[in-house]
């Protein structure tokens, strides 16, 4: 599950960092060498930018032998809501 884990986040990380920063990141290696790893969430962490930083913040945590955060799902909107919001909008 770590494994899985660490390839998911490692994913969400190549996004971000190519966009926010222009950086490419070698995926499979980062989930394979601690050190390259370690040097990808320095990287993230110095962008400035909130979300790139909690994801690297989450794999150090699975790094270090931590449970990360439960990911929390948002609730599904109530029928009423989405029948108010497109209504007269899709046509």
């Amino acid at each position: 599950m770590a494994d899985t884990e660490k390839t998911a986040i490692a994913a969400h990380l190549y996004v971000s960092l190519r966009r926010v920063a222009n950086r490419v990141i070698d995926i499979e290696w980062m989930a394979q060498n601690e050190e390259y790893a370690r040097a990808v969430i320095k990287l993230a962490v110095e962008q400035g930018n909130d979300e790139l930083a909690r994801q690297a913040l989450r794999y150090q945590a699975l790094l270090n032998g931590e449970q990360g955060p439960a990911r929390t799902e948002a609730a599904a909107p109530s029928a009423d809501t989405v029948k108010k919001r497109y209504i007269g909008t899709l046509r």
